[in-house]
Parts: C-alpha cells; structure tokens; sequence
C-alpha cells in the first residue's frame, strides 16, 4: 500500500512538472485532472498534519499541567501530613494541660501544710543544734510562726520566708562568727566570746581570758578546755573573727571552688510532504514501480490513492486524539485528587486552629487556677541554684563528688514528693 502511494505521488508530480514545462499549449483536461487530484491530496495532507500539530500541543499543555498538579499533590500530602502531627502533638498538649489544672487545686491544698512541715522541722534542728545564738534564731521562726495565720500575705510569700531561713542557717556552716554573750557554765554565768567556726567547733572565752571551753556534742554541755594549750589560739581566733587582727594566726578556715520525575517525548511538527521533494525521485525508482498505461488509469490510481490516504490521516488524527483524551482523563482525575488534598487540608488547619485556641484557653486558665503558685515556684528555683552553687563550692564537695547535682531536681523534690507522699496516706 505504501509503494503504490509513494508511486502515484511521484508519477503525478512527475506528470505535473512535466505540464509545467510544457506549458499550457500542450494541456490536457485529463491531466488538469490529475494535477488537481494530486494537488488535494497535498492540502488534505497539510490539513491533517495541521490538525495533528494541534492536538499534539493540546497533550503536550495538559501532560505539562498534569505534572504540575501531581507536584501540587505531592506537596499538599506532605503538608497534610505535617498538619496531622501537629494536630497529634496538640491533643497531647491539651491532654497534659487538662491534667495539670486538675492537680494545682491539689498542690494548692497541700503546700500549707508543707510551709508549716518545713518550718517544725527547722525550729527541730536549732533546738538539736549547738547552741549558737540559739534564742535569735528561735525568735525569727517564732515571728515567722506567727504570720502563718495571716490572711494579708500569700503562701509564696510565708515560703519564701521559711527558705530565707533554711538559707541564714545553712551560712552558718560556712562563716566564723563570733559574740558576746552570758553563759551558764557549771552553775555560774560567764560573762564570755563565743567563736563559732561554722558547724566545726563551738567554743568560749571569757572577756578576761581567765577561762577557756567548747561546746561537747556528745554530752550537750559546755566543758572547759586547758587554758594553757587553748587560751591563746583561741583568744587569736576572736580577734581575727573580730576583724581586729591579721589572718595569720587563722587555723581553719573554709575555702571554695566550681562547670523528591515523568518523562514524555513525542515527534512534533512532521514536515509537509512537498511537490520539489517527490519530483526529485529519480526515474530509476520509478522504473521499478508498476507503472499506469494511461492517462485514464493513473487519475483513478491517484484518486483511489487519495481515499485510502483520507482514511490514513484520519486513524492518525483518531490516535492523536485518543492519545488527548488519556491525558486529558489522567488530568481530571489529578485534579480531583488535588481538590481532595486541598478540602483536606482546608479541614486540618481548621482543626488546627481550633485545637490552638483550645490550648490557649486552657493556658489561660492554668496560669489563672496556679495564682501565687507561680511566684513560689519561682522562690523556689531561686533557692535550687542558690543551693547548687554552695554544695559546687563546699570543700565537702571535694571528699564526696556529685552532692550538687541532686540541686537541679530540688523543686520536684521539696514540693511535688512531699506532696504524693500525703496524698498517698490520705488514700490509705
């Protein structure tokens, strides 16, 4: 089929360049005929061809806008993917917070109670401790006792000044101190200086140095020491507590130290089967195609060439267009598939929102419901560092390593264990 085209395509040529040069005197209506015949099958090549073209840049619009929409997807899957995990991470949220309204009112019943613990057991430890201006240290936690009662001060302020006492008794530890003061030493009172270094000794002189003694913890009296071995040391160690003498005669002393491709390829624009090209065919070729006998033959060989050509065009276009209407479908159902994404997405942010304004309500309402909590928490990590950097430079430190870092859990464990521990006995 394909020889017998090529055939009376290149016979009419030929024959039509023939006319041309001939000229019009030697015309023939048969071969007018002809010419014309092989000229429509020219036009209705290049109109199929046109048509052709054009469908093929319709597919090539909608394959581009198909890969558009399926990066679109793409994307819109991945962020919505995101969205359900912030939305997963808010709903904990909201759970923790929900939980924690729920046990301030608790802690909140519970912190009295512990502010009252925590100022026996202070007022239990002077009474224990040597006696080193034993009655001041009394008289402030009794003055501290007495506004536990008052209405006109908050519980972080009453706990604020019990950790104020726990601190002045903690420095006690790490300070030489000394005072004058009357003691009762077997049954006689001394007028005397009592030098304390830190918790290590306690000890007395009287104003005349006649009489030197020591705090015995084992006993829990005062017990007289040799004047002759302790009078003067002892007598040094005032002065320079007193700020009266050099450092020099200090026998002990406490120091410091602390740190994401589709391809598509297609033939485009074929070119126009051209008149100069088909009258180049040689007349060899042609000598060896079967050839018309006359005139009559070879414009019905031309005709019927043209009706099955006709038919050629139109199966290449049917293809082209089905070829379109492939793509086309493949294009609809990414856009539905994109418009599904986007409803998605359009419902998480909305969830998303919703959640958000969920939370910070429940934020506001936390922050309302802890009220003075908030500023005794506060004292609290105040007292946690503070105590962090004494135990960092505590020459103790040095024999026992890592007492510090049981400071870093010191709000947990002063506020929420105490607190568990009575709501455990109060279940039982």
């Amino acid at each position: 089929m394909k020889k017998q085209r090529l055939k009376v395509l290149a016979l009419s040529s030929v024959l039509t360049a023939g006319a041309v040069v001939a000229g019009s005197a030697y015309a023939d209506p048969k071969l007018d005929a002809i010419v014309a015949v092989g000229q429509s099958k020219i036009d209705q090549a290049k109109k199929s061809q046109s048509r052709i073209n054009k469908l093929q840049d319709e597919t090539t619009d909608i394959v581009n806008k198909f890969k558009q929409v399926n990066k679109t997807i793409e994307g819109l899957r991945i962020y919505n993917a995101q969205l359900e995990q912030q939305l997963e991470s808010q709903r904990e949220i909201m759970g923790k917070l929900e939980e924690s309204i729920s046990q301030i009112t608790v802690i909140q019943r519970q912190v009295q109670p512990l502010v009252l613990e925590m100022l026996d057991g202070i007022e239990q430890f002077v009474e224990l401790d040597a006696p080193y201006r034993k009655e001041q240290r009394l008289e402030r936690i009794e003055k501290l006792r007495e506004i536990m009662t008052d209405a006109d001060i908050t519980i972080a302020e009453k706990f604020r000044q019990v950790l104020e006492i726990y601190s002045i008794e903690s420095e006690y530890a790490r300070k030489i101190d000394t005072y004058e003061t009357t003691l009762s030493v077997n049954g006689q009172d001394l007028n005397v200086n009592v030098l304390a270094i830190g918790r290590v000794a306690l000890i007395y002189q009287t104003v005349d140095g006649s009489q030197t003694g020591a705090w015995d913890r084992q006993s829990g009296e005062w017990v007289e020491l040799d004047a002759g071995e302790y009078k003067t040391p002892v007598h040094n160690a005032i002065r320079i507590a007193q700020k009266k003498s050099s450092k020099r005669h200090n026998g002990s002393a406490c120091c410091c130290s602390g740190g994401f491709q589709m391809r598509f390829s297609v033939k485009k624009h074929l070119l126009s089967l051209a008149a100069v090209g088909v009258m180049a065919v040689s007349s060899s070729a042609l000598a060896q195609q079967e050839k018309a006998t006359s005139l009559d033959q070879l414009l019905q060989m031309m005709r019927n060439s043209k009706v099955v050509e006709s038919k050629e065009h139109k199966q290449r276009e049917a293809e082209f267009m089905r070829e379109k209407s492939k793509r086309a479908s493949l294009l609809s159902k990414a856009e539905a598939t994109k418009a599904a994404e986007e409803a998605r997405s359009a419902k998480l942010e909305e969830q998303y929102e919703e959640q958000d304004l969920q939370i910070k309500a429940l934020r506001e309402q936390r922050e309302e419901k802890m009220g003075s909590l908030n500023e005794l928490f506060g004292h609290l990590k105040t007292a946690s560092g503070d105590l962090q950097a004494s135990l960092k430079n505590s020459l103790i430190s040095l024999q026992y390593p890592g007492r510090a870092d049981f400071a870093a859990d010191y709000p947990r464990r002063w506020i929420m264990k105490p607190v568990c521990l009575r709501l455990k006995r109060s279940s039982v």
